[in-house]
C-alpha cells in the first residue's frame, strides 16, 4: 500500500499511466463529479455508485489543497478492497 512504486504512480506529479490520469484531469480542471468518475473509470474499471461519488465529493469540495485530495482518493483506490482481488 505504501509502497515506493506505488506512492510515485498517484502523485499529481507521477509517472506513468496513472499518474498522467491524475495529471490531465487535474490540468484539464474538469467538474470533481468527472474527477471521481474518471479516476474509478482508471483504477476500478467501472463508474461510481451514488454513495461512492457523494462520499469521494465531500474532501475534494472541503480541502484547501484539491491535488492533495485527489491523490488521497486515487490511493484509497488502489487499496480499495475491489482493486485488490480483482486486479
Amino acid at each position: 500500500m505504501n509502497d515506493n512504486f506505488v506512492e510515485s504512480r498517484i502523485h499529481s506529479t507521477g509517472n506513468g499511466i496513472q499518474g498522467s490520469t491524475l495529471v490531465a484531469a487535474l490540468n484539464s480542471k474538469v467538474p470533481d463529479t468527472q474527477l471521481v468518475d474518471t479516476l474509478y473509470l482508471t483504477v476500478l474499471s467501472r463508474h461510481p455508485t451514488a454513495t461512492e461519488l457523494q462520499t469521494a465529493l465531500v474532501p475534494l469540495a472541503t480541502n484547501p489543497n484539491h491535488n492533495q485530495a485527489a491523490e488521497d482518493l486515487f490511493w484509497a483506490l488502489f487499496n480499495k478492497v475491489d482493486f485488490v482481488f480483482n486486479y
